[in-house]
């Protein structure tokens, strides 16, 4: 059985996030906009006592999926251009329907049996 070597892995990981930027540009950004609109929500909810299904905080965060949740690497980190989102892991699956993925994977099956068809052996027994 072959081992990806520890260059390998970083590869792969660099050519995953690289690839999900690609796919998806609209990557959230930790802006003006973003922390002005939870705290303004954050507002609603502890100063005048809204809940946070009320209109007042959806109409600020609901339409970029955003939540009332105060960021301490925002709060700190933020007047140094430092955007808290891109330290998180990417998981490519959460952004792609079931259906792309599939179509995707078997694509990438084809070419392991086009290329050899034991590497779809190999991939079955993994």
């Amino acid at each position: 059985m072959l081992r990806p070597s520890v260059g390998y892995t970083e590869l792969r990981h660099t050519l995953i996030l690289s690839a999900h930027r690609v796919l998806f540009p609209t990557a959230r950004v930790d802006d003006w906009m973003r922390r002005n609109s939870v705290e303004s929500a954050r507002a609603f909810i502890y100063a005048q006592d809204l809940g946070v299904n009320s209109k007042a905080v959806e109409g600020l965060l609901k339409e970029n999926s955003w939540v009332p949740v105060a960021n301490a690497f925002s709060e700190r980190l933020a007047r140094f251009g430092f955007n808290f989102f891109q330290m998180l892991v990417v998981d490519i699956l959460h952004d792609w329907e079931i259906g792309a993925w599939k179509a995707v994977f078997i694509h990438l099956i084809r070419i392991l049996y086009a290329t050899d068809a034991a590497l779809v052996n190999e991939l079955d027994a993994r």
